[in-house]
């Protein structure tokens, strides 16, 4: 038998470390703890907006309020936590943890797998003791995990995090995250204080694999000083198409929109630029024969979608949980998006994008696939410029599908040797365990 006796491995990060009785027992050789840490943890997908009955009052007047002032003047007063009914529902979110079971899944084939979840900035000392008991790898998976406002000031997960990071004992690895910027350029000021340059640094010494989504998050880390980055890219481009029961007709060019309204940053924006979007779709639909398909991504859109049928725009609604938007981008010619993860999806099923950034790191994503040109800053916009850049994807279509289709096989190299990376460490791992387990094995 395993006593729960403290004894001596090597981690992976090259320090001694304690193992409360060892990570895995001799008899569950096949089985396999991954524990991922994400930004959505399936507990919470898709919860309830928490709301009182005096705040359900108050949001049905200013609904009606917000309506009223559109209808009469087109008076943009709309904020997204009044028409928000779900939080955690973040489609692109999910999107990426799902990929990033499947690509796990895939990799440890021969494995019985258990994936146990933590979410962002709550880690805690009870959740690293259960970890270092059972867990053979921690993946930070995915995601923007360091989001920077405008004064520099870093989102505080990733400050909650860095110390416990230093306690986990088996593998640790981040699997595609990034940074955003809340930024629209293509280039960032690098320079941050002191304390978030130690932060970055004790993440580097600690993490096994440090792989990024973009180079803009690559260069950003490099310039810091880190050692570890390595350019990967975002792994919701490989997540698998499942069957989606929406079908696009062949009658029309099918073009799917997506627009962001997820927090003040992109409310400001939306408000300063909705009169665009419109007068752009009306001069698409009047030129070209074609359907319009709104996919949301979070729950907010759904006011954008009444916006734009109240301006003349014939739309329809692809409302499909995370893992069902790849079939559901498949079935479209043509996207146009303002969330990354709009233009990942797309990428993935191959469909030609033109994105409209409002933050760094979509730019970063464009110049990844190699589609620099159908990106542009939400500052730098003009119906005249959209349309133009609408047309050249819409006419080009399918030499577009053919480049793009090069460059996600281009990416799946770099993905497949990262995974190869991410096995061969754990196993390693594992038998190490396994065998100081034997070691230490007492016959009563």
């Amino acid at each position: 038998m395993i006593t729960n006796k403290q004894y001596e491995v090597t981690g992976f990060h090259n320090k001694r470390v304690s193992i409360p009785g060892g990570p895995v027992a001799v008899s569950n050789i096949k089985k396999l703890q991954i524990h991922l840490h994400v930004a959505i943890p399936t507990s919470k997908e898709n919860m309830d907006f928490p709301i009182t009955a005096q705040r359900k009052i108050k949001r049905v007047i200013r609904k009606a309020f917000d309506w009223t002032v559109w209808a009469v003047s087109k008076k943009f007063l709309f904020k997204g936590y009044n028409y928000a009914s779900r939080i955690y529902c973040n489609r692109g979110d999910i999107a990426i943890k799902l990929a990033i079971k499947e690509l796990l899944q895939a990799r440890f084939h021969d494995f019985q797998l258990e994936f146990v979840e933590s979410e962002w900035g709550q880690l805690s000392d009870d959740a690293i003791e259960r970890i270092n008991s059972c867990a053979s790898l921690f993946v930070i998976a995915g995601g923007g995990y360091w989001v920077f406002n405008k004064e520099k000031k870093l989102s505080p997960s990733f400050l909650s995090d860095v110390d416990y990071f230093q306690k986990i004992t088996c593998p640790l690895v981040v699997f595609g995250s990034g940074v955003n910027f809340n930024n629209p350029s293509e280039q960032f000021d690098f320079d941050i204080n002191n304390t978030l340059r130690d932060a970055f640094t004790k993440l580097d010494d600690r993490v096994d694999l440090l792989a990024v989504r973009c180079e803009l998050t690559f260069n950003f880390l490099r310039s810091l000083g880190l050692k570890k980055p390595r350019l990967l890219c975002d792994p919701a481009v490989f997540l698998k198409a499942n069957d989606s029961p929406y079908r696009t007709t062949s009658e029309h060019i099918s073009i799917g929109v997506n627009l962001a309204f997820h927090g003040p940053f992109v409310e400001a924006i939306l408000k300063k630029n909705l009169h665009i979007y419109v007068a752009l779709l009306q001069s698409i639909q009047n030129k070209f024969k074609v359907k319009f398909y709104y996919l949301i991504h979070s729950d907010e859109e759904f006011l954008i979608v009444k916006l734009l049928k109240f301006s003349g725009i014939k739309i329809d609604v692809i409302d499909e949980h995370g893992g069902d938007l790849v079939d559901a981008y498949g079935n479209l010619d043509v996207v146009l998006c303002q969330m990354m993860h709009s233009n990942i999806l797309s990428f993935n099923a191959g469909v030609p994008t033109l994105n409209i950034a409002y933050d760094s790191k979509n730019f970063g994503f464009n110049k990844l696939i190699g589609m620099e040109s159908f990106c542009v800053s939400v500052y730098d916009l003009s119906e005249e410029i959209l349309f133009e850049k609408m047309t050249d994807i819409i006419t080009n279509r399918d030499a577009i599908k053919l480049k793009l289709a090069a460059k996600k096989k281009e990416l799946a190299l770099s993905m497949d040797l990262f995974l190869s990376d991410v096995r061969n460490m754990t196993i390693s791992y594992r038998k190490l365990c396994l065998t100081e387990n034997a070691q230490n094995e007492i016959v009563v």
